[in-house]
């Protein structure tokens, strides 16, 4: 019993999620969003080690609510704003270039707050870990749309599959991110804790952003401007075994209208109602039945 439902079942659910194009580039995309959203298991130890033992390891963590509040901020308000976008897929393009901008200019803000001269320069722990956490708060809050909108719209197009695709994308994605988590680590250490060691591992983590950020930036071109979010639809319904008459008849853009979407429903009733019907009887008939029945009383 184990191996059918294996083999009709989970067999067949994976291969089509590991067998698709399209769940590769998301998770290894994916990769960069998520190393910042993992981040705030180590920002703790980064706001305490660059603070010289000034910020105790209960106020660093404290401080690192400023990743999570920036991911809230960002997915209300960029979340909002992506879709309200559907019909422009190149303001879409270019709001997630942006994010990616600010993301990548936070990681290297940490990078440079983490400097012992600039630390010296400013000659105020507190001030360096206020500005730390202003970076941190936008490095979160540049992330959010392209951590759960994105994924959540092309699962959308997995059919029965998208729980499976889901979490086999943050699976890879944090397989990706560990390795760079696991070179940032040796950097640090190497490179001192409390000197530049912090430094080097942030800019590690801003070239993953890049990295994956080009690669996010060249999918949304490729998905939503270019089209290509329709023939994944198309390709669903057909692993699905629908009719391609049906997906045909329905309208899929970006701008239907209730108008268009009661049209198409119309056009598939009138396709696939009953042919045969049972025939309403005519009243001129009746009405002649009736005649003869009185002739024949008479």
């Amino acid at each position: 019993l184990v191996s059918v439902v294996f083999l009709r079942n989970i067999l067949p659910s994976l291969r089509s999620v590991l067998s698709n194009g399209t769940f590769w580039v998301v998770a290894i995309a994916h990769s960069g969003g998520s190393m910042v959203c993992s981040s705030i298991r180590i920002l703790g130890t980064y706001f305490h080690d660059t603070s010289y033992g000034t910020i105790s390891e209960n106020q660093a963590g404290v401080v690192t609510l400023f990743l999570s509040v920036g991911v809230l901020v960002g997915l209300f308000f960029g979340g909002n704003v992506f879709s309200e976008l559907a019909n422009n897929p190149r303001a879409r393009k270019s709001m997630i270039s942006r994010l990616y901008i600010m993301t990548v200019a936070m990681c290297y803000s940490l990078a440079f707050l983490a400097i012992p001269f600039v630390r010296s320069a400013i000659n105020s722990p507190y001030t360096v870990a206020f500005l730390q956490a202003i970076a941190t708060f936008f490095m979160g809050a540049g992330v959010a749309v392209q951590v759960f909108c994105i994924p959540a719209i092309v699962g959308c197009t997995f059919g029965a599959n998208k729980g499976l695709y889901a979490s086999y994308t943050d699976g890879v994605a944090c397989i990706v991110s560990s390795m760079v988590w696991r070179i940032m680590g040796n950097a640090v250490e190497e490179g001192n804790p409390q000197g530049s060691g912090w430094a080097y591992g942030w800019a590690a983590v801003a070239l993953l952003v890049v990295l994956a950020g080009f690669l996010m930036v060249e999918f949304v071109e490729h998905y939503f401007c270019r089209g290509g979010w329709i023939g994944r639809l198309r390709d669903a319904k057909r692993r699905a075994g629908e009719d391609n008459d049906v997906s045909r008849d329905f309208s899929f853009s970006d701008d239907s209208s209730v108008s268009k979407l009661a049209e198409s429903g119309k056009r598939m009733w009138e396709k696939f109602r009953p042919i045969s019907r049972r025939k309403e009887p005519d009243m001129n008939s009746i009405l002649s039945m009736e005649d003869d029945d009185d002739d024949i009383s008479t």
